[in-house]
C-alpha cells in the first residue's frame, strides 16, 4: 500500500474532515517497531503527522513500544503506539537498534493499554498483568489555552511571573509550604 492508494486516500480525507479533538489511526501492522516478530511494516508508513492524526496504534508484533516521530518536521512528535501483548506468545526486542524515535519497549508479560480523553487531554496508559496491574507507561497529549502564572514567595510580592503560550503542554508551578528551602514542585498540567 502505498500513500496514494484507494484506503490511504479515504483515510487522509476522513482526517481531513474530522472536527474531533483526537485523531486516532487503529492498524494491525504498525508502521513502526522495533519488535523482533516481525517489526516496521514500510507498506503503511504513511504520513499520518501530515493528515492530522494525533496517533497510531497498532498491533501485530507482540510487544508494546511507544515511539515518538516527528515525521513532518514541525518539531512536534507523535506517538505511535505498538500494542500486541494481548495473550498469545511475546515477542522480544533486540539487544541494541531500536527504530528512531523509540521511547519505551516492554515485553516481559501480557497486558493492554487504557485511553483516558477529554476535550483538552489524551491521556495513554500501558498497564502489564504482573502483580495485579503493573503500570508501566503512560502518555499525554494535550491542547492548553495560554496560562499566566503568577509566583509569590512567603506571601510577599510576585517573585516572578511565568506565561505560556497555546501550545500542546501547559506547566504549573507550586511552591512546597513544607519545605525549608521552598523550592519549586514542578507538575506538568494537561
Amino acid at each position: 500500500l502505498l500513500p496514494a492508494d484507494v484506503q490511504a486516500q479515504w483515510l487522509k480525507s476522513a482526517l481531513a474532515a474530522s472536527t474531533a479533538p483526537w485523531k486516532l489511526v487503529f492498524l494491525h501492522h504498525p508502521p513502526y517497531s522495533s519488535g523482533t516478530g516481525h517489526g516496521s511494516e514500510t507498506d503503511v508508513q504513511w504520513p499520518f503527522e501530515a493528515w492530522g492524526a494525533s496517533a497510531v496504534i497498532a498491533g501485530h508484533d507482540h510487544t508494546y513500544e511507544r515511539i515518538l516521530r516527528d515525521d513532518n518536521g514541525d518539531g512536534a512528535v507523535m506517538p505511535y503506539f505498538v500494542n500486541g501483548l494481548g495473550g498469545r506468545e511475546r515477542h522480544g526486542f533486540p539487544a541494541n537498534g531500536f527504530v528512531q524515535g523509540s521511547a519505551a519497549r516492554y515485553a516481559a508479560s501480557f497486558g493492554a493499554m487504557r485511553l483516558a480523553a477529554t476535550s483538552t487531554r489524551l491521556h495513554f496508559e500501558f498497564h502489564s498483568i504482573a502483580n495485579g496491574g503493573t503500570l508501566v507507561d503512560s502518555y499525554s497529549l494535550g491542547i492548553a489555552a495560554p496560562i499566566d502564572l503568577t509566583l509569590e514567595v512567603n506571601g510577599s510580592q510576585p517573585a516572578s511571573r511565568l506565561q505560556s503560550t497555546a501550545g500542546p503542554y501547559a506547566i504549573a508551578l507550586d511552591m512546597d509550604p513544607g519545605s525549608v528551602d521552598h523550592s519549586l514542585l514542578w507538575a506538568v498540567g494537561f
